[in-house]
């Protein structure tokens, strides 16, 4: 059923706004209306910011943006039931005391983090252009067998598609008029699509040489710096030995990222939620009206919920801060926004309400009638035993993993599809 819903206004000491804005969110029940669609008047003008707030704003953004980017990058460390309990004591502290901790915590876990990050990228990387290399280089090997290992020359693989291997003959004779018969080249096709080639040169030529497969616009196959000056055998040898060693390095970073994960993560996850609750407060602010000394807040709240705001606001606030109903004609009625409420059972079909249309404030609220029917026709344009046990299994599995969200209200569903499935199908 659609909620009765009221229109309050609010109207405090300015000393107090932060507080005020601190309880509503934290309630979750009333949503703030745009003081310009009221008409403001000579005495009430719209809040604006001071050049504190805008700078708290400024700090928290880049902050924000911050926490955000350590939130994706350690892993958790806690359960999230931790969360819930601590993020209230969170929320009472200042936003100077929050911009604090929040900066602390950046510099102290930041740099850690970006570096054992780098590190471990570069290992990966590492891993990756090693496997390429070691690939390419199991093919060429084999040609190296036919070719002696002599002081003073210099060895350069080739691999090109073999439809363009023809530009070896040019090569072959253009590296001839470079080093006159000082040289050798072993060509081999490898498979359908590759041929390889080993060029063998004097290495006082090499400049030359590779200047000349520059012309060609040829790339001959390069070594990592630190294998360069061995043989092709003993590289590939290095590679292997390389290769073996990197996911124990990598390893060694996850491990010291999880255990940076178990110290911060908590933090992490708090600071954030509670500098993105701050910011939303302060957007809010531009809603609002006042004057010199006093802030106005209008906004819709379901009528039930009324004396809770009020109670709250006394206890956390104090007096200084006054909670009104207002009278409200048939016309603004029509403005007020819907909230929801329905049976659990009816509940899960809320959002499948919500991704068309909420009905206007006033009317009819469809989802009993959708909870009844939709189940009821699924099944009965399904109608089979086998697929409907496959659903039950399937969303029941499902629920155990999905505590709340869209995911379980649609796993609900699923259930009531199932169930009515099996029964048609009988």
């Amino acid at each position: 059923m659609l909620l009765p819903m009221s229109k309050v206004q609010i109207v405090g000491s300015k000393e107090k706004l932060a507080a005020t804005l601190r309880v509503i969110q934290r309630l979750g029940t009333l949503q703030v209306e745009d003081m310009a669609e009221h008409g403001q008047g000579p005495i009430v003008a719209r809040l604006a910011l001071d050049t504190k707030a805008q700078k708290h704003r400024d700090e928290m953004n880049l902050l924000a943006a911050r926490l955000e980017s350590l939130a994706h990058i350690v892993p958790p460390g806690l359960p999230r039931s931790s969360l819930s309990r601590s993020y209230p004591d969170v929320t009472l502290k200042s936003t100077e005391q929050l911009i604090a901790e929040a900066s602390q915590l950046v510099d102290a876990v930041g740099p850690k983090t970006q570096e054992l990050i780098l590190r471990r990228d570069g290992l990966e990387a590492e891993h990756a252009s090693l496997s390429r290399y070691q690939a390419t280089l199991h093919k060429v090997l084999p040609l190296t067998a036919d070719i002696p290992r002599l002081a003073g020359y210099e060895t350069l693989a080739l691999l090109i598609e073999r439809r363009s291997s023809a530009v070896l003959d040019s090569i072959r004779q253009r590296l001839s008029a470079l080093v006159g018969d000082n040289f050798d080249v072993n060509v081999r096709h490898l498979d359908q699509q590759t041929t390889a080639a080993i060029f063998v040169f004097p290495k006082e030529r090499s400049g030359e040489v590779n200047a000349l497969f520059g012309q060609e616009n040829i790339s001959p196959l390069r070594l990592p710096q630190e294998m360069t000056g061995t043989s092709l055998a003993e590289t590939l040898a290095a590679m292997e030995r390389r290769l073996s060693e990197i996911p124990e390095a990598i390893e060694s970073v996850e491990i010291e990222l999880r255990q940076l994960g178990e110290s911060c993560w908590l933090s992490v996850k708090l600071l954030r939620a509670a500098m993105s609750d701050r910011l939303a407060q302060l957007e809010v602010v531009g809603m609002l009206g006042g004057t010199r000394y006093i802030f106005v807040l209008v906004g819709w709240i379901p009528r039930r919920s009324v004396e809770g705001l009020k109670t709250a606001l006394a206890n956390h606030v104090g007096p200084e801060v006054l909670v009104n109903e207002c009278e409200v004609d048939k016309d603004e009625m029509k403005r007020a926004p819907v909230a929801l409420a329905n049976p659990p059972a009816v509940r899960p079909f809320e959002f499948l309400i919500a991704l068309t249309a909420l009905p206007r404030y006033g009317a009819l609220d469809p989802t009993p009638l959708m909870a009844f029917f939709m189940p009821l026709f699924f099944g009965l344009i399904l109608a089979d035993i086998a697929y409907g046990l496959v659903l039950l299994l399937l969303a029941t599995l499902t629920l155990r993993f999905c505590r709340k969200g869209v995911y379980r209200s649609l796993m609900h569903i699923l259930l009531l599809c199932g169930f009515w499935s099996i029964l048609f199908g009988i």
